[in-house]
């Protein structure tokens, strides 16, 4: 039986947010939305190159709120996430589906 090919063999693991850099500030709740009671999740699609460096945000699903959506897309732009990895090697990737919701405490 002959080996499987290269490339079938290549373990590609996704980007992720690596909790044990500490320099990932939560984003902000911008002061107006706060004051209008404005509430709601964020969804974002992240590019990461290998070096963990944000290249570009999409919104994927708004809050609803123009506000807490660019709260969280301008923070997330200067994150710093672990890369994604194939055979173990950093590679260029997206993290999909990151998630921030907004809530308000009473």
């Amino acid at each position: 039986m002959p080996d499987p090919p290269a490339a079938a063999s290549r373990e590609r693991t996704g980007a992720r947010v690596d909790a044990r850099w500490s320099g990932n500030t939560p984003p902000p709740y911008p002061p107006i939305a706060r004051r209008l009671r404005e509430e709601g999740d964020v969804r974002l699609s992240v590019h990461v190159d290998e070096r963990g460096q944000v290249l570009a945000v999409r919104l994927t699903r708004s809050s609803g709120s123009s506000r807490l959506d660019t709260a969280a897309m301008e923070t997330v732009k200067k994150w710093r996430f672990a890369p994604a990895t194939v055979d173990g090697q950093p590679v260029s990737g997206w993290y999909d589906d990151w998630v921030w919701s907004f809530r308000l405490d009473d």
